[in-house]
């Protein structure tokens, strides 16, 4: 609010941004993607055709809740990726328990784009338990 948006970079020059603003953007294609703050009143009420849930360890139950009837009528391919959190909470029990997920687990040890200098340094400054998250 009160600042102007900035385009993304990484939209190629041939898509025609139609517009921008700090929670969404347009393409000409008709391609709409929403930013929806993680609260049950704020994501209800779309019929997506997509939905990417991230940090979901760290959302309530309730976001978890409020999205899942919204993917039945479109059948939207959801998305919920998160560093660790605490052993508790719907992504927790979907991780542990739940069946009809395709999941993949990926350690910051096997990221590219993470350095052992970085790692060393993180685990250095962060408590042993945050550290292995």
């Amino acid at each position: 609010p009160g600042k102007e948006a900035e385009i993304p970079e990484s939209i190629e020059e041939s898509t025609k941004l139609v517009r921008c603003s700090s929670l969404s953007m347009e393409i000409a294609n008709g391609s709409e993607i929403i930013s929806a703050p993680a609260s049950p009143d704020t994501v209800r009420g779309y019929a997506p055709t997509g939905i990417i849930l991230d940090e979901a360890a760290w959302a309530s139950d309730d976001v978890y809740h409020a999205i899942r009837p919204m993917r039945m009528r479109t059948k939207a391919q959801f998305i919920v990726m998160s560093t660790a959190g605490a052993q508790q909470g719907f992504f927790y029990e979907e991780w542990t328990k739940g069946e009809d997920w395709e999941k993949s687990e990926i350690r910051a040890d096997e990221c590219s784009w993470v350095t052992a200098v970085e790692l060393a340094r993180e685990r250095k400054r962060l408590p042993e338990k945050i550290y292995q998250r």
